[in-house]
């Protein structure tokens, strides 16, 4: 049995049912700008956030702060504020920005020399292998979306009810 999944917006009054009244494909796509609007939100503010507790690096961290679209078994469910780390493998890579690897078997692998993998141990802390000292986290995404949640949800409000709008007067 499917979950009934109830949508509310204080401050735009009748934007669900103008938007459920639109063919499946409009909702997508009004859908995916409504969210890609309150993620932007969110990445604006951990940019900030990382920039801020980690000034002494090379910036690498809120460079790779990048909005990632979601998809699962095929169906959309909206953006996610993530980091761009690891190893990618393109062959999009730029010389003298990336070392590229080719493995029998693997294709083409590059390795960016500023790719910030050490992210997830800032945000969520770690135990260090040699010694067993444990590392407080760092945060800096999970606050973002803490504080940034009303700003997100009022953006996403915002573009719900202008893309109806223009909708509504003809206009893509």
């Amino acid at each position: 049995m499917a979950a009934a999944v109830k949508l509310t917006f204080k401050g735009v009054p009748g934007v669900v049912e103008e938007l459920r009244s639109l063919r499946s494909d409009i909702q997508t796509g009004v859908a995916w700008k409504a969210s890609i609007a309150a993620a932007g939100t969110v990445a604006r503010k951990a940019r900030a956030n990382a920039r801020r507790l980690f000034e002494e690096g090379p910036g690498h961290l809120a460079a790779h702060i990048a909005l990632v679209k979601m998809k699962q078994e095929g169906t959309r469910y909206g953006y996610s504020v993530g980091v761009r780390a690891g190893a990618s493998r393109t062959r999009k890579a730029k010389k003298g920005k990336a070392t590229v690897l080719r493995k029998r078997g693997m294709g083409v692998r590059v390795i960016r020399p500023d790719d910030p993998f050490y992210w997830w141990f800032h945000e969520f802390g770690f135990k260090h292998a040699g010694n067993g000292a444990t590392v407080g986290p760092r945060p800096f995404i999970t606050p973002a979306m803490i504080s940034e949640r009303d700003k997100a949800l009022a953006a996403m409000g915002r573009q719900l009810k202008n893309r109806l709008d223009k909708i509504k007067a003809g206009t893509k």
